[in-house]
């Protein structure tokens, strides 16, 4: 049967508005402008306990508390802010570093925050641009993606600032935040939580960049072991949830 040229422009344009609309609804899944807020999964135990002796023979010098704005502003009070060393170690393992933790579930806002806008907001100058960095963690049993960013103070001359980060979204690690939105968007799981995990050293711009690696994965690999083990959600959990509602696993 001939189509007329009246049927053929509405099948031109029908298929068209389809794959203009395929293509909109493909660039909004990836940018996250479609958000589907998915059932909470709580974090197994606070992370204030968490086990100090797991990152061992790093020990805490000090854990830090956020005033109630600043709480607001990140948008969670499940959080963890230490200040550790290896008491025992020499040149950059003797140095002071951060290793922070972040838990985040049942949020509106489901952008996490990385570690490269905060130092860009913070006025320092990027030093290298950020790199993506594949480890194997032997302690996790995990293998971690992990974003690294390298920042100089601009105020205090000398003074450089590395940021290790990994964002764990349903048991699953990346080192970016695209991932991280489509690993949230993803349509199989009905709950969902993620955490960013951090490990910030400050130091020289002089320091050997594969010493500042291998204290970044140690501290990673002893601090997410533990929290695979002790406080978050078991894998499996985000597809229709923990198997009995109140109930928590230890």
């Amino acid at each position: 049967m001939n189509s007329s040229p009246r049927t053929t422009l509405h099948f031109t344009l029908a298929v068209a508005i389809l794959a203009a609309s395929g293509g909109f609804l493909a660039a909004g899944k990836q940018k996250g402008w479609f958000i589907v807020i998915k059932k909470s999964l709580p974090i197994r135990k606070p992370l204030t306990d968490m086990d100090q002796k797991a990152i061992a023979p790093w020990k805490l010098l000090s854990a830090g508390k956020l005033s109630a704005e600043n709480e607001g502003e990140v948008g969670t009070q499940e959080y963890l802010q230490w200040a550790i060393t290896d008491p025992n170690g020499t040149g950059e393992r003797h140095r002071p570093i951060h290793f922070t933790v972040f838990y985040y579930t049942g949020v509106q806002d489901q952008v996490p925050h990385v570690g490269e806008e905060c130092l860009f907001q913070g006025g320092m100058t990027q030093a290298a641009p950020k790199e993506i960095l594949d480890w194997d963690m032997p302690t996790a049993r995990q293998k971690v993606q992990v974003g690294r960013v390298m920042f100089d103070d601009t105020k205090q001359g000398g003074v450089r600032l590395l940021n290790y980060y990994t964002i764990c979204v349903n048991g699953e690690f990346w080192g970016d935040r695209n991932p991280v939105r489509l690993k949230m968007a993803d349509p199989r799981d009905t709950h969902l939580y993620y955490c960013k995990v951090d490990v910030s050293i400050q130091t020289s711009p002089l320091a050997e960049l594969a010493e500042l690696d291998a204290i970044a994965k140690e501290v990673l690999d002893k601090g997410i072991a533990e929290l695979i083990r002790a406080h978050w959600p078991i894998k499996g959990w985000e597809r229709g949830g923990p198997p009995e509602t109140g109930k928590q696993a230890t």
